[in-house]
């Protein structure tokens, strides 16, 4: 209704100022006939003429001019008025969509806002639960740590003992028939092995506790080592173990105890898995990166590729069938690698071109070499 009653009254405004300056026209010549003709008696004169083309043509002119301007003009006030009623009504409607919105936003957020509530504290719950059972793991295993040290403990002491009778009756027992000297020399091969089994498994106690305790000092490897090549040639006859020092070596800043621990594991394993008559064969030379390697070489099977990645992990040994038939708990290889971490060097093993694996660490060297040392002691 309201379109077609703004068409109506647009036709009027478009009829009106072609109608009015007609009206005016015809009003003007009957009035100056009427003035001219009838009441003055003049005829049609010069004032007549200037009279109508002033008034009844002039004037009609100004007047459908300015009526056609203020059409123009009231035409672009409703049309502006239109826009203004078209903007209020979109302005309205949007607000009305923002007020569901934001109505339908507070839902959400109030519903959301639940939910991680809810979900916070079943975390803090588990959390806490997580919490609870994290200190009782730490108590089983400070328990199982102080039980593993104290019983590891009390059976150093009477091994100890046990094999050093059985040493001494070997000794000086030269009466003795090969039975017996063969059962008390495997007394003392088993006694020896408990032994490093008991010390291992005091090692693993004291690093997984965060007891072990590194002290190093200045240590001189060429007669280091050939204390302990010696040591363990004269325990395993049927080897061939030979020791390569490289001239001049510099000291090592390394804990003695520790890196005999780490050798003797090495040579262990290199002993167990040669065969007889094998070479085992130990080398020290420096490296260029302020370090000396360590590398124990044996002619066993060598490392297959996939227990690579975690022959020094705890506990594993390979599935091969040497290492089915060799007696081990998979321990040594990983405390020689804690212990040598633990001195700031790495382990690591090669497989020979040919055969057997080599098994090489590192240590840092000291500042003062072991002429500095000889020097100083002059």
């Amino acid at each position: 209704m309201a379109d077609e009653a703004e068409h109506v009254q647009g036709q009027r405004t478009r009829v009106f100022p072609t109608i009015l300056p007609a009206l005016l026209f015809m009003l003007v010549l009957g009035y100056e006939l009427v003035k001219h003709l009838l009441i003055r008696h003049e005829g049609v004169g010069l004032e007549m003429v200037v009279d109508i083309f002033l008034f009844g043509i002039v004037g009609p002119a100004a007047v459908a001019l300015s009526l056609r301007e203020l059409r123009r003009y009231l035409i672009g006030q409703a049309a502006s008025a239109a826009e203004l009623r078209q903007a209020a009504a979109e302005m309205a409607r949007t607000q009305a969509e923002l007020i569901q919105l934001n109505h339908e936003l507070e839902t959400i957020v109030a519903r959301r806002t639940e939910h991680l509530l809810q979900a916070r504290l079943a975390l803090e719950e588990k959390n806490e639960a997580l919490r609870q059972a994290n200190e009782e793991l730490r108590e089983l295993d400070r328990l199982k740590s102080d039980f593993v040290s104290l019983v590891s403990h009390e059976l150093r002491s009477p091994l100890t003992s046990i094999k050093g009778g059985v040493e001494l009756v070997l000794r000086f027992g030269g009466s003795l028939d090969p039975a017996h000297r063969d059962a008390l020399e495997i007394i003392a091969t088993e006694t020896a092995r408990l032994s490093r089994l008991v010390e291992d498994i005091l090692n693993v106690s004291r690093l997984e506790a965060g007891k072990l305790r590194v002290s190093p000092g200045l240590l001189s490897l060429p007669p280091f080592l050939e204390g302990i090549v010696r040591c363990k040639a004269a325990g395993a006859p049927g080897h061939w173990l030979q020791l390569q020092v490289e001239p001049g070596l510099p000291l090592a800043w390394a804990d003695e105890n520790l890196v005999n621990d780490v050798l003797f594991n090495l040579l262990d394993n290199a002993v167990k898995y040669s065969p007889s008559g094998g070479h085992i064969s130990v080398k020290a030379a420096r490296l260029d990166d302020g370090y000396v390697r360590i590398s124990v070489t044996d002619e066993g099977p060598g490392i297959p590729p996939e227990d690579r990645a975690r022959i020094f992990d705890k506990f594993y040994r390979g599935e091969g069938a040497e290492n089915q038939v060799v007696d081990g708990h998979g321990l040594g290889l990983y405390v020689a690698q804690k212990l040598v971490a633990a001195q700031g060097g790495q382990i690591w093993v090669e497989n020979q071109p040919d055969r057997g694996a080599c098994f090489s660490f590192t240590l840092p060297v000291a500042v003062e070499t072991a002429d500095e040392v000889e020097s100083a002691g002059d």
